[in-house]
């Protein structure tokens, strides 16, 4: 069970990073997606992240490295990611929010090779209305901070699409992963950074632990949505209150918690044309006898079953081939 829950953590990451986000607009803004909706949040969080970084320079991480040395080995794809970060530039310019904050290849690199030793944290920013703080948001995969606008350029586009560019990332995703599985992970759980802006809180502070149980009743509606919203977070999901990280072992147990029984009912177990969401998700499409190289498409982008587990070792593709289908938002 929990190799599984490991590996659908995995190809979330994969999923997350080379799926780009909806769409860049004058005002830039997000629905449904894994960043925070104002991207004024955005920006504080990568400008604070640059002065991490300058204020505590690290060598890259070997992954990192070989994915720089790949790329000035290649004349033609060191000029294609060159035109990316200025024509995001360009891009970024006719907006209210003016110049982006990663504007070269080596400080993309230096950055995320910060962030390969971080986890998605929770933040609270001050209401500008009030002036209180309040959640504002998941920064939910904090690559995609950084490639925001470079991966919507025409440049961004031709890069995401070489394949050995999308093998090395695997490689440092898989770093990440490791990181993400280890002790260390879990110390974002309980440390709280109010001199950050925005600020970061625990994932198991009051205030976070109350959003997650109102996100756990969301499908739900009236007196049964009520009742369920009074429920503490232990409730609802597998846990140990009695200890400070409430009994999980890394960020990537937290991330895959497990529901506490009777909370989520299987509908119909016995029933084979009975599909269950395998996440907190909405239905979007249905499709039988679906291939490995079939097409469909995800958030404007064809992808296969293929492309989205490519290199897997064991053949996940094949054994997925066939059954039906669903696509969930």
């Amino acid at each position: 069970m929990k190799q599984t829950r490991r590996k659908i953590t995995h190809y979330l990451l994969l999923f997350i990073l080379f799926v780009p986000f909806t769409f860049h607009t004058q005002t830039h803004s997000y629905k449904k997606t894994w960043m925070p909706n104002d991207p004024t949040y955005i920006n504080l969080w990568t400008k604070s992240l640059i002065k991490e970084v300058k204020k505590n320079p690290q060598e890259l991480i070997p992954s990192i490295q070989n994915f720089k040395d790949m790329v000035e080995a290649d004349p033609v794809l060191e000029k294609q990611i060159k035109m990316m970060f200025k024509e995001s530039i360009k891009m970024r310019k006719k907006t209210p929010l003016g110049t982006p904050q990663v504007k070269n290849f080596d400080q993309f690199l230096n950055l995320l090779n910060a962030i390969m030793q971080k986890e998605p944290e929770f933040l609270e920013c001050v209401n500008d209305t009030t002036g209180a703080l309040s959640p504002c948001g998941l920064l939910g995969f904090s690559i995609n901070a950084l490639l925001d606008w470079p991966m919507a350029t025409p440049s961004g586009y031709q890069v995401f699409s070489n394949h050995f560019v999308n093998q090395q990332f695997k490689v440092i995703l898989n770093h990440w992963a490791k990181h993400l599985d280890s002790p260390a992970s879990r110390e974002v759980l309980v440390h709280n950074d109010p001199k950050s802006n925005p600020q970061v809180v625990a994932w198991l502070s009051e205030t976070a632990r109350r959003k997650i149980v109102e996100v756990a009743c969301e499908g739900l509606t009236g007196a049964e949505k009520e009742a369920c919203e009074q429920k503490r977070f232990e409730e609802i999901f597998k846990s140990n209150p009695n200890d400070p990280y409430y009994g999980y072992t890394s960020w990537d147990d937290f991330f895959t918690r497990i529901f506490v029984e009777g909370v989520r009912p299987v509908a119909s177990p016995g029933n084979d044309n009975i599909i269950v969401n395998a996440c907190e998700s909405t239905p979007y499409s249905f499709a039988e006898n679906v291939q490995a190289n079939d097409q469909f498409w995800l958030k404007k982008q064809p992808y296969s079953l293929e492309n989205m587990m490519v290199g897997d070792p064991n053949n996940l593709p094949a054994q997925m081939a066939g059954p039906p289908f669903t696509r969930l938002f």
